[in-house]
């Protein structure tokens, strides 16, 4: 949760100032709801290019190295490209199904997501 938190702070960062950009380049556009509309999505897609770019290319994100946790494979290793590409994909899935895939956590077994099952990865200690 405070990975995510982080990762959300730095992703909120970029979306203000993005706005901020926009609106100064637009001349103070009024406030609409297709404005309110497009900030929304601006924001969800980029957060989503920060969680694909940091973790398929980075292995991390920002958030992920505050919170002192990294990927690991089921097989305790290190993921490779695919597996992180399938992790970051898998987390797009599991969100837009309503968040099913994420909520997946409470009957799971073993505590995991459609992310984790789908790319064989989870998240650890960076100790561990």
């Amino acid at each position: 949760v405070f990975a995510g938190l982080i990762d959300l702070a730095v992703v909120g960062v970029g979306t203000a100032v993005f706005a901020g950009v926009a609106f100064k380049v637009l001349a103070r556009p009024p406030l609409s709801k297709p404005l309110i509309l497009g900030m929304a999505v601006a924001t969800g897609l980029l957060w989503s290019v920060y969680q694909y770019l940091f973790v398929v290319y980075a292995g991390k994100t920002l958030g992920m190295m505050a919170a002192k946790i990294r990927l690991r494979t089921f097989k305790g290793r290190t993921p490779n490209l695919r597996q992180r590409r399938h992790r970051v994909l898998g987390f797009y899935l599991a969100a837009l199904s309503l968040g099913m895939g994420l909520m997946w956590i409470f009957v799971d077994v073993d505590a995991l997501c459609w992310h984790d099952r789908l790319s064989h990865t989870y998240l650890a200690d960076r100790q561990s």
